[in-house]
């Protein structure tokens, strides 16, 4: 039987609760009837916070917001009082036109893990963690391949390609990781670590500095109306991600890492999904930019030649079993994903 301890006797804290993901991370836990404490950097940010302040309204279980930053050693001290389970999601993800790696993306990504889980261990209370990693901490460039069958990736793969100055959002993802397992060994709670892949579906605000959005409204608004180039992505739903947050905080029984990846796929599927849909009334790209030209306009974007040479035109193989036999996730078709994001962006006049 699975060691679950009673809802009515659970707080979670979950951090960044602002962020694309962690709204619905948010959500699902309040739906469940946890009782949230959900931390955001400034609680003056109405505009940031607002959706939180309407899930509040509408779920079945407690939701309180509080401030804390991550890059501020002990702000993590005292909402982590009283807490059985502790959801670390706050992190930068940021890909495209970084001024200053260490400052915008593995010193926030690491020194923010170092200081949630010190706030952890002062907890006494506090017995399991969730970690939301990446698959960018399993595999640094698409022109890699796995160590299991047939090339691909598994969760016993570690992105070792990535540094400080190649890929360094993956590299911070990864250092993170690392961090956080070596702050468990000797801790009083265990750790659970999620690896999902390139998330989209619906988002809960109308914010849309996120990656994830931001790729969307440019396949939608024109943006990329000459053509888009083929890189390949490991998708998953959103939604399916914050139930899989779930599943692993509730049951003690699950131990590891767990690739979120419903399928691989590249940019010119996800413009031909939409296509299919909206292309009558939005400039969606039918065109695949040659691998040559990507190269020669990439650093428009801040993109590497080096980096478009390993990934552009590469596929890759990654291994989704263990969540589905241990968790027992089921995914989400990419198409729905898509079509769903899509249509919460127009109707939302975003796009």
């Amino acid at each position: 039987m699975p060691n679950f301890i009673p809802v009515e006797k659970q707080t979670v804290l979950i951090t960044g609760a602002a962020g694309y993901i962690c709204s619905w991370i948010v959500k699902t836990f309040l739906d469940e009837g946890f009782s949230v404490r959900a931390t955001v950097r400034d609680l003056k940010d109405f505009a940031k916070i607002s959706h939180l302040n309407e899930l509040k309204k509408k779920s079945n279980g407690h939701l309180k917001l509080v401030e804390a930053d991550l890059m501020h050693e002990g702000s993590f001290d005292e909402p982590a009082k009283g807490c059985e389970i502790l959801v670390h999601t706050a992190s930068p993800f940021i890909v495209q036109n970084i001024k200053d790696n260490q400052k915008q993306l593995v010193i926030p990504a690491v020194e923010g893990t170092k200081n949630v889980l010190s706030a952890a261990n002062k907890s006494d209370s506090l017995r399991r963690v969730v970690l939301t990693s990446s698959v960018a901490a399993i595999h640094g460039d698409n022109c890699e391949s796995g160590s299991g069958q047939n090339g691909m990736f598994n969760e016993s793969d570690w992105n070792t390609s990535s540094s400080g100055d190649y890929n360094p959002y993956q590299y911070s993802k990864t250092m993170a990781e690392k961090m956080a397992w070596k702050m468990a060994e000797n801790a009083n709670w265990d750790l659970v670590v999620l690896n999902p892949g390139f998330i989209l579906g619906p988002s809960l605000s109308t914010r849309i500095d996120g990656a994830s959005v931001d790729m969307m409204r440019s396949l939608l608004n024109g943006k990329y109306r000459l053509g888009v180039p083929d890189i390949c992505l490991a998708f998953v739903d959103i939604r399916d991600v914050a139930r899989a947050h779930f599943l692993v905080a509730e049951d003690r029984n699950i131990a590891g890492r767990f690739i979120l990846v419903s399928e691989v796929g590249n940019t010119p599927m996800v413009a031909e999904i939409l296509r299919s849909e909206y292309g009558k009334t939005h400039p969606i790209p039918k065109n695949v930019i040659p691998k040559w030209l990507v190269k020669m306009t990439g650093f428009i974007f801040g993109l590497k030649r080096d980096y478009l040479e390993r990934n552009v035109g590469h596929s890759f193989k990654i291994d989704n079993r263990k969540s589905l036999e241990e968790l027992g996730l089921t995914y989400r078709p990419v198409r729905d994903t898509i079509l769903d994001h899509a249509e919460q962006l127009i109707s939302m006049g975003l796009v």
